[in-house]
């Protein structure tokens, strides 16, 4: 890991020689913008390992697990932003991403029809998956030519989940519904993007992007709890789970620059 953000940084480095200065110019100073695209769960939030709960605990005699699967499937992630530079072509940055995926029952149905015999149990839920990050961080803008640049971003912030509201397991003797608190972590989201700033006049410009990010959580839940409804009782477990959240994302957008800088 070390090692690799020493190559990121000597790459920026020497890109940084052989084309700022080329074609270094009066950037503007405030930009905002929206991207939007695709949500690739990665790491726990993508796993459908049975081991982890929900599967460990409900209806096999492992014990429980710290761990939680999420089933998580490809979905969409959209983020707004603000960056305002300070220096050259360094920029603070701040964003809001949101990423909406699918909970995988598919796969969630057939690990529980291994358990018990065909067409006696089904899986159920009415939401899915809402991950929000609030981020800050350095934006560091590599001009390659007159209108294109690279951008390279670090941001770090809050990054909370909010589980689908429950689980809900039919055709069994008894309707069992499963369900966590909402989770939260501290994240990180590393990206690379490509950026054609469209020519405009002085007082403003239009940049369109491309981008592929990383985006990486510890999520805690503080507790989870199990219910059934014939009698109706629910339990409630207060022992903290984690899921490790990974997220790759792939997104297009357009940006606004206004307040012209003459001098970086």
């Amino acid at each position: 890991m070390k090692r690799s953000v020493v190559l990121l940084i000597s790459f920026v480095l020497f890109t940084d020689i052989l084309f700022a200065q080329k074609y270094d110019n009066d950037e503007m100073r405030l930009s905002f913008g929206f991207n939007f695209g695709k949500s690739q769960p990665m790491l726990d939030y993508g796993n459908i390992k049975q081991y982890n709960l929900p599967m460990s605990r409900i209806f096999t005699t492992r014990q429980d697990t710290n761990k939680i699967s999420g089933y998580a499937q490809l979905g969409f992630h959209y983020n707004v932003f603000v960056s305002y530079k300070i220096k050259g072509h360094l920029h603070i940055k701040l964003a809001v991403n949101g990423d909406i995926n699918n909970y995988d029952l598919n796969a969630l149905s057939k690990q529980y029809d291994g358990l018990f015999p065909p067409n006696t149990v089904s899986v159920y839920t009415p939401s899915e998956y809402y991950i929000m990050q609030y981020l800050i961080g350095p934006k560091y803008n590599l001009p390659v030519s007159k209108n294109c640049s690279v951008e390279f971003t670090a941001l770090a912030g809050l990054t909370t989940n909010n589980r689908p509201p429950g689980l809900t397991f039919n055709r069994l003797a008894d309707t069992v519904i499963y369900s966590l608190s909402t989770g939260k972590g501290f994240g990180y989201n590393l990206g690379i993007g490509f950026k054609y700033n469209l020519e405009t006049d002085d007082n403003f410009g239009v940049g369109f992007h491309l981008n592929v990010s990383y985006a990486s959580s510890d999520i805690r839940y503080f507790n989870y709890s199990v219910t059934t409804l014939t009698p109706f009782t629910t339990t409630t477990y207060n022992v903290p789970k984690t899921m490790e959240l990974g997220i790759l994302q792939l997104t297009v957008g357009v940006s606004l620059a206004l307040l012209p800088s003459k001098n970086n």
